[in-house]
């Protein structure tokens, strides 16, 4: 299942896709819907909604070494939106992109993100650019990087009652400045 009342502090590791064995466990609170990426070697836990949906975000960054947990920090700012999350995250030119999003506030009054951030060291953001909120009021957005553009495809309106499901893509050649 998902949601709060199933989430986990639990993580899993494999070498073959077949043999799983658990790892340290995440030290902060049972989460779901924070982003992950890998960045040199380490991988990245960006943000999440924690156990209670309508408590608000909590807007931390962590790494893993696959050994060791680090809380690189306690929150990524007010101007990234503190209770941000199901945001699209994606490492780009050796910065950790936060694209997109809503507030963790799972009614139809929830507030979606349209903005752009990254960071090299997850400490400190900087706004990359908007979205005019016509074109891009989403959460949930795939967004990855490939052949030095960074793209973002698809999305979801989760609190929309008609749940509408985006199929479009955009591509950035400029390291998320244009689309």
């Amino acid at each position: 299942g998902s949601g709060p009342a199933n989430n986990t502090v639990e993580v899993w590791s494999t070498t073959d896709g077949v043999t799983w064995q658990a790892e340290a466990p995440f030290p902060a609170s049972p989460s779901h819907t924070f982003g992950c990426v890998v960045k040199n070697g380490l991988i990245w836990v960006v943000g999440t909604d924690g156990q209670n949906l309508n408590a608000g975000g909590l807007p931390y960054v962590w790494t893993f070494d696959g050994v060791t947990w680090v809380q690189v920090s306690a929150s990524w700012g007010a101007s990234v939106g503190l209770r941000r999350n199901l945001m699209g995250v994606c490492v780009h030119k050796d910065y950790i992109y936060v694209i997109g999003g809503q507030e963790p506030v799972f009614t139809m009054a929830a507030t979606f993100f349209n903005s752009i951030y990254r960071s090299l060291d997850g400490v400190t953001w900087d706004k990359v650019a908007d979205f005019p909120p016509a074109l891009f009021n989403r959460s949930m957005p795939c967004v990855y990087s490939l052949g030095g553009n960074l793209y973002i495809a698809g999305g979801f309106t989760y609190t929309d009652p008609t749940r509408t499901r985006y199929t479009d893509e955009f591509v950035s050649e400029n390291a998320g400045l244009s689309w």
